[in-house]
């Protein structure tokens, strides 16, 4: 007859129940292992500032055509953001991109859009027709 060995069964029990009535063994608790870790939350998105403007003070508010349109942006717990209304597509969180403003016949409102996350902001600049 084979000699059985109910010490490290009975062992094998014990700590089952205690790491069960413990909450389950990993971390323990109180609450007889119902708790659940949460990850932590990353802050939203925020736009600093977004502006549209031209290369020098008297090209704040409009450029002619042919001009450089300085778009310049910042923003904070974004890494990448959608530029949309100049060469659409991904940018980064802060930065600035330099387009040459279209042949209008009229005056123009060009107008951008960044979005960052749930935060959006926009910046419009006026084209006039060159001369």
């Amino acid at each position: 007859m084979k000699d059985l060995n109910f010490t490290g069964l009975i062992s094998a029990i014990t700590l089952s129940a205690a790491l069960t009535a413990c909450g389950g063994g990993g971390g323990g608790g109180s609450d007889g292992g119902s708790s659940q870790a949460t990850a932590p939350t990353t802050p939203s998105a925020t736009i600093s500032s977004f502006s549209a403007t031209g290369p020098t003070a008297n090209t704040r508010l409009a450029v002619v055509t042919g001009q450089s349109i300085y778009l310049n942006w910042s923003a904070v717990n974004a890494s990448t953001c959608t530029l949309s209304g100049a060469s659409s597509g991904s940018v980064a969180g802060s930065g600035q991109q330099v387009i040459t403003a279209q042949s209008v016949t009229a005056a123009t409102v060009n107008s951008y859009t960044l979005t960052c996350g749930s935060a959006s902001a926009s910046a419009s600049i006026t084209v006039l027709p060159a001369r």
